[in-house]
């Protein structure tokens, strides 16, 4: 996967407006999910205090955001959005955050145990997923091979 994989779409103004008109959400970031296709997808940190449920910010993202197409398909709630030193959202951190979670969901759901996972940005590579598991580790690679960052298996 490649930083533009997640980069800004169309809808990153709808973004600001459903930040402005929803007291709970402190910070959003609009981005695309392309480990498979492209679908849109916000992470959000809340306001302290605040008690808004994912369906809530999804059901007010699609009543704020005019574009359909734009509409995010996933939520997912921080407790703090990673920031550069002068204070704009940085997205590799959430790509990162984003490939090791895919990765727990598919040895999850394969029954494997995960010993360790990291994203990280290689000089050479770009993004890699170094990871260790026990159980069905074929079956894991397999399934990690149809998503489009490099993995790397290490020794257990």
């Amino acid at each position: 996967m490649t930083a533009s994989a997640t980069k800004p779409i169309r809808g990153l103004q709808d973004i600001e407006a459903l930040e402005s008109s929803m007291p709970d959400l402190m910070a959003g970031q609009h981005s695309t999910y392309a480990l498979l296709s492209e679908v849109p997808m916000v992470y959000v940190q809340l306001r302290p205090g605040s008690q808004a449920t994912v369906d809530e910010l999804m059901t007010h993202a699609k009543s704020t955001i005019a574009e359909r197409a734009a509409h995010p398909k996933l939520v997912r709630v921080v407790d703090v959005l990673p920031t550069t030193v002068i204070g704009k959202i940085f997205k590799p951190t959430l790509i990162q955050r984003e490939v090791e979670s895919v990765f727990m969901d598919e040895a999850s759901a394969l029954g494997v145990q995960v010993v360790s996972a990291k994203a990280s940005q290689d000089a050479k590579l770009g993004l890699v997923l170094r990871w260790q598991a026990r159980g069905d580790v074929t079956a894991l690679k397999a399934r990690l091979d149809g998503f489009i960052f490099r993995h790397e298996q290490l020794p257990t």
